[in-house]
């Protein structure tokens, strides 16, 4: 037998997804049949729904559940099943793990939906740590020392004082200068695109010990440097001249300038030095002459200044109860007979003295 539809030579059947909605006139002549018949079919096509495409997603594990209608892509009137198709899913849990579930459009007429896999993955997350609590003394390094993720970027902060705030790792250094101890907490956030998760520590930072002196840094050659300390629990101390205490009661006897170092130690532990300049200051010269020695009243005595050095800024000269004021005195007139003792003091810009006596020496 032959078959035309429209006319058309065709073969018995008809593809439904190439054909469209019609009148459709099949026409067949049979060889044992007189004759040819026809066959007219009022043909109607509906299109199958659309679930839409298939889709792919990532949750954390930590997030909270979501409705699925607030994520998933799609077209129509979706229903939702696992992937059993033994449950219609309205909520989608990570704390569940990952999931395929099917979505499907509600039939229509007596045609079937297509089916949209949903391919839901759950990153298990991990467990982060920033690590313990520290304590350090102002101006040292600490590690902080982070559990390690390779998959995730790292940031501290705050991030002052870090060797590099992206580093699961990294060397905290403390400035100096508070006269307080210091609580810094450090936040630490890891994430890898999708797990965000954080931790926090805390350094406890001491400051460091601070030297008090009172006393007088400055002496005339021939004095005591004597001063106090205070400002730690414990207080060692070195001077130029290799004299060395532990307390903070000082006597050194220095013959030149120097240095005094202190090294401090607080009840945290804290160590602190100082180097602390002393300065000794010469004494100036005190050399003098006199005539003549002896003689009658009114006797008239030349003084004369032998000092060797000109650091002194002051003379005082003494013969008797007369006293005179001067580098180079005017004559000294007694009008008095005895013996009289002769004195000259030189006292130099930093108020040191010396002074030489010549007791009866004149007559």
């Amino acid at each position: 037998s032959t078959w035309e539809i429209n006319g058309q030579p065709s073969s018995n059947e008809i593809v439904a997804e190439s054909a469209s909605s019609g009148i459709y006139i099949y026409a067949f002549d049979h060889q044992n049949a007189c004759g040819a018949a026809a066959l007219t079919l009022d043909l109607s096509i509906e299109l199958s729904p659309f679930a839409g495409p298939d889709q792919s997603f990532t949750f954390c594990a930590n997030e909270a559940p979501v409705a699925i209608e607030d994520f998933i892509v799609f077209t129509g009137n979706p229903v939702v099943w696992n992937e059993e198709f033994t449950n219609e899913l309205e909520i989608f849990n990570p704390a569940g793990g990952s999931q395929n579930i099917a979505l499907v459009v509600q039939e229509v007429g007596p045609c079937i939906s297509d089916t949209a896999w949903i391919d839901i993955v759950v990153d298990e997350g991990v467990v982060l740590n920033a690590g313990t609590d520290l304590t350090i003394c102002q101006g040292e390094s600490v590690q902080l020392q982070a559990s390690e993720h390779p998959a995730y970027e790292y940031l501290w902060t705050p991030s002052a004082g870090l060797s590099n705030a992206n580093n699961a790792q990294t060397t905290f250094t403390s400035s100096i200068g508070a006269q307080n101890e210091e609580v810094l907490v450090f936040q630490l956030l890891i994430s890898n695109g999708v797990c965000t998760f954080e931790d926090e520590l805390e350094v406890l930072v001491h400051p460091l010990p601070e030297l008090s002196l009172s006393g007088d840094l400055e002496v005339c050659f021939g004095e005591l440097i004597t001063l106090e300390a205070s400002g730690a629990e414990s207080i060692f101390w070195t001077a130029g001249t290799g004299e060395a205490g532990q307390d903070g009661d000082i006597s050194v006897d220095a013959q030149e300038s120097g240095t005094i170092v202190f090294d401090l130690i607080s009840l945290d532990a804290c160590e602190n030095n100082f180097e602390v300049p002393y300065t000794v200051h010469p004494i100036p010269d005190a050399q003098f002459d006199a005539s003549p020695l002896t003689g009658c009243v009114p006797h008239e005595v030349l003084v004369q200044n032998l000092s060797e050095n000109t650091e002194a800024v002051s003379y005082l000269w003494q013969i008797g109860s007369t006293t005179q004021n001067a580098v180079n005195p005017d004559p000294f007139v007694l009008f008095e007979a005895g013996s009289f003792d002769v004195s000259l003091q030189a006292i130099n810009e930093w108020g040191c003295v010396a002074s030489q006596t010549i007791e009866d020496y004149i007559q």
